[in-house]
């Protein structure tokens, strides 16, 4: 049988006294919760979260009006409609979303753009997607976004501007540069938690009680999708390590059925099975269960 030099590396660390690498990676990452913890987490979603997953992977199928729901169709917000008519009334827009929700990030947001910190209009040959970068010199952030008039453009700022919000927190503590980007594992705390925080106010930019409802659910399918795929994923991890001598045809086999069993359990994945995968296995181990678990408490 073949071996996984990838798993062979990790296996190193029984030289350490562990049993496997998923107890010497919580002992390495100081979790405060254990690695039982997170099965009754697993058991939890699964019981808990998963079937409300395929009803709404059932309403959407309903809605398309399609015979057979496959990846492809999963994007849940379909709005036609400019959610704004340019990028200053996306920016004026965000602005009284965060007026409403918190003076503090309200107060941060506003010194952003009046120093000319966010950079969101679309132009030639300028880099898609989104992104937030630390200026540490001056202890400021910059605020990047690409994208058309629509939800995502919206949701895509909300997002960076709750890395930028963490960011000027972690300014004021005074936190040291090895604090400040060595923690991938709450990377995402502040972000996700800003798009859950702001969605009662998305009426802002959708004033139709149709459309705002619609975008709500697009709000709600992602993060039901986020609980599901990342407690997808850590299952699979934990079976990776604790069967280190599995074959490779093995290993394709059990994350399928680990997607059909979670994210994938309303969604006909025949015929694209190799097509579905993530890198953050062998980059970052056990990375958004902790993700997970703050959001839960």
């Amino acid at each position: 049988m073949a071996t996984c030099p990838f798993l062979s590396l990790k296996n190193r660390k029984l030289n350490a006294g562990f049993n496997n690498y998923s107890e010497y990676a919580f002992k390495q990452k100081n979790r405060d919760y254990s690695i039982e913890d997170c099965f009754k987490f697993h058991e939890s979603i699964e019981k808990c979260v998963v079937p409300i997953w395929k009803q709404l992977g059932s309403f959407l199928k309903k809605n398309l009006d399609v015979k057979t729901y496959r990846p492809w169709d999963l994007a849940p917000c379909n709005l036609q409609k400019y959610s704004f008519e340019n990028y200053i009334n996306l920016l004026d827009g965000i602005e009284e979303m965060l007026r409403k929700t918190d003076s503090c990030f309200h107060e941060e947001f506003t010194h952003i753009r009046k120093a000319g910190l966010i950079d969101v209009q679309e132009r030639k040959n300028k880099a898609p997607g989104a992104a937030c970068f630390t200026l540490s010199h001056s202890k400021d952030v910059f605020v990047y976004s690409n994208f058309s008039f629509s939800f995502y453009a919206i949701h895509a700022l909300i997002h960076e501007l709750g890395h930028a919000f963490h960011f000027y927190k972690q300014f004021n503590n005074e936190s040291s540069m090895q604090e400040r980007y060595l923690r991938e594992e709450v990377a995402e705390l502040y972000s996700l938690s800003l798009e859950l925080l702001l969605m009662d106010k998305l009426n802002i930019f959708y004033t139709q009680e149709d459309d705002y409802k619609e975008v709500q659910q697009a709000q709600l399918y992602r993060t039901l999708s986020l609980l599901i795929s990342s407690v997808s994923g850590d299952v699979f991890q934990h079976w990776l390590y604790t069967n280190p001598n599995h074959s490779p045809e093995e290993r394709d086999e059990k994350y399928i059925e680990l997607c059909k069993r979670y994210q994938y359990s309303s969604v006909d994945i025949a015929g694209v099975e190799n097509e579905i995968g993530s890198s953050h296995f062998t980059l970052f181990s056990f990375l958004f269960i902790k993700l997970n678990m703050q959001l839960r408490k």
